[in-house]
């Protein structure tokens, strides 16, 4: 089966830094499957999904997404590429004073007339995908309500209907359970699950909770101080791949973030 993303050799140094933040980190990822990145805070997870959606260029390595190289990419062509990509953010990143279904439809932006975005007044078929969406993660009746007026776990689910109202086949979730209760995680995170398994999705998401990194991963990547630690499928994880991870022989429940 042909791999959706190829990464190789992928390094990245921050300005007045003797080390780097990733280090020739190499790893490829099925189409449809739901890959963990596991590790503590300051591994490289973050940074690792920036240099993937290109908000940060990397210092060198490639970039293969359905064998396209992205590093190579004009401005024009990147900008079409970026639609196969959608990312979850750990602050949510919705405009609060804006209402759910507004929020849903800014997943839409790059193909709707920007006028139509200045007045909020957006085409009927754009507005009914918007509440698919939202009827896909449990919220259409919460539709007009001011994104402000949500828990968190609600505006995580937001957050992740305007992925799905992107279209894209692959969805970057970055820490998107950090600041959430058990409850509200378990939540949200069943909904990324079910999006990869109906949809075929392709699903990338970091996690500094072990548990659920293994409750919901079919395939674990582990970083350590900007390596690849781990990779292995979530049945052949093991407490000495734990250790590579985490360093301390005796740890068995990560610190969080």
């Amino acid at each position: 089966m042909m791999n959706i993303i190829e990464v190789s050799e992928l390094t990245k140094y921050y300005p007045a830094s003797e080390h780097p933040a990733l280090d020739r980190v190499s790893f490829t990822v099925l189409p449809g499957s739901f890959t963990t990145i596991l590790g503590r805070s300051g591994s490289g997870k973050t940074t690792l999904f920036r240099c993937l959606n290109l908000l940060l260029r990397p210092t060198t390595g490639i970039i293969r997404i359905w064998e396209q190289d992205w590093l190579s990419l004009e401005a024009h062509e990147l900008c079409e590429a970026r639609r196969q990509m959608a990312t979850i953010f750990q602050q949510f990143n919705l405009i609060n004073r804006l209402s759910v279904i507004e929020n849903v439809l800014a997943g839409q932006l790059s193909n709707i007339p920007f006028w139509r975005v200045l007045v909020r007044r957006f085409p009927p078929m754009y507005e009914d995908w918007a509440l698919h969406c939202l009827e896909r993660v449990g919220l259409q009746d919460l539709a007009d309500r001011p994104a402000g007026q949500l828990s968190g776990g609600q505006q995580q689910r937001v957050a992740i209907a305007r992925a799905l109202a992107q279209r894209s086949r692959i969805i970057l979730a970055d820490e998107p359970v950090a600041s959430l209760d058990t409850e509200s995680s378990h939540i949200v995170l069943d909904e990324l699950r079910s999006i990869s398994v109906t949809d075929g999705i392709t699903i990338l998401c970091s996690l500094h909770q072990e548990d659920l990194a293994l409750q919901y991963g079919d395939h674990i990547i582990g970083l350590r101080e900007g390596r690849v630690a781990v990779a292995v499928p979530r049945e052949e994880f093991t407490a000495e791949h734990r250790m590579q991870i985490y360093q301390t022989p005796d740890e068995t429940t990560p610190h969080s973030q």
